[in-house]
C-alpha cells in the first residue's frame, strides 16, 4: 500500500501534497488516467507533432523489410504507424495497440493501419500476439505499470530474431519545460531499469541515441504544454501552468519561432 507521508493539522495533508502523491502514482501506471489523458488529447494530437523524422529512425534501428509485421504498442492516433508503413514499403499493416478509444477511432483512417483499443497487458495475452515479429514502444513505455511481466511475455510471444524497440525521452528531459517542471519529469523510472528488465526477459539490448533538430513556432508550444500533451503536466494546475509558461518564455529568444534538438533514448531488444 501506499503511504502518504508529510502530513500537516489534524492528521490532513496539504492539498498541494495530495496531489503530488496521487499524481505521481497515476501517470505512471493508472490504466484508466493514462485512458482518459490520452482521450482528451486524440482531437489534437497529431497536430502538435511531425512524425516523419522520428519514422525514419525507428526504420533504420529495426532494419525494417517489406515482409515484417509490426505492432505499436501505444500506438496512439496512428500517426507515427502510418508514416513507418509508407516509408519503409511493409506488405502488411501495422497494428496500433492503445487503450485509447478516442486516439484509436481517428488511427482507424490512416492508411497501412489496424487497430485494437488494448491495455499492453491485454495486448499480450491476445489470440494473435504471436502474429508480429517487430514490437515499438514510442513514448509510452513509461505508462507500463509492470515492464518485468511485459518483457517476458514479449520474450515469450516473439520469434527467434524479433526485436523490440523503444524510444524515449532520456531522463533529462531534452524540450523546455519550467524548472518545477523538469524537477517532477526526472522521477519517472530510469531507462537503465527497463534496459535490465529486458535482459532479465533474455533479450539482448543495444542502447543508443538520436537526435532531431526542431523549429516550431513559439505559441503552437505553449498551446501544447496548456494541453497537457506531456504527461507530467497533469500534475499542475492551469493556473500553474501559465505561471510555467511565463518563466518559460523569458527563457526563449525573442523571436516567433525557437530552434532546439530533440534527444531520443533509443533501446532495441533481440531475441
Amino acid at each position: 500500500p501506499t503511504r502518504c507521508a508529510g502530513m500537516h493539522g489534524a492528521g490532513r495533508p496539504a492539498r498541494s501534497e495530495v496531489r503530488d502523491i496521487i499524481m505521481a502514482v497515476i501517470d505512471m501506471c493508472d490504466l484508466e488516467f493514462v485512458r482518459t489523458h490520452y482521450n482528451n488529447l486524440a482531437e489534437h494530437y497529431d497536430s502538435f507533432y511531425a512524425y516523419d523524422k522520428t519514422s525514419e529512425i525507428v526504420i533504420q534501428w529495426l532494419s525494417l523489410t517489406p515482409g515484417d509485421r509490426v505492432a505499436d504498442v501505444g500506438g496512439g492516433t496512428g500517426g507515427m504507424a502510418e508514416s513507418i508503413w509508407k516509408s519503409a514499403g511493409l506488405n502488411s499493416p501495422i497494428l496500433v495497440v492503445d487503450p485509447s478509444e478516442k486516439q484509436i477511432e481517428i488511427a482507424k483512417h490512416k492508411q497501412g493501419v489496424t487497430t485494437l483499443v488494448s491495455s499492453v497487458d491485454e495486448f499480450m495475452t491476445s489470440a494473435d500476439v504471436k502474429s508480429y515479429n517487430k514490437y515499438l514502444i514510442c513514448f509510452a513505455v513509461h505508462h507500463f505499470p509492470d515492464q518485468q511481466r511485459v518483457f517476458k511475455m514479449m520474450y515469450n510471444c516473439l520469434p527467434t530474431g524479433g526485436q523490440v524497440l523503444i524510444i524515449q525521452f532520456p531522463e533529462k528531459f531534452p524540450l523546455p519545460l519550467w524548472k518545477a517542471a523538469l524537477a517532477k519529469r526526472a522521477k519517472v523510472e530510469p531507462l537503465d531499469n527497463t534496459v535490465q528488465y529486458l535482459q532479465e526477459a533474455g533479450f539482448t539490448v543495444e542502447r543508443g541515441e538520436e537526435k532531431c533538430h526542431r523549429t516550431i513556432q513559439k505559441d503552437k508550444y505553449f498551446t501544447k504544454l496548456r494541453n497537457r500533451v506531456y504527461t507530467v503536466l497533469e500534475l499542475f494546475t492551469t493556473e500553474e501552468i501559465e505561471i510555467g509558461i511565463k518563466e518559460l518564455s523569458t527563457t526563449l529568444k525573442d523571436s516567433e519561432y525557437f530552434e532546439y534538438d530533440e534527444i531520443y533514448a533509443v533501446v532495441k531488444a533481440t531475441k
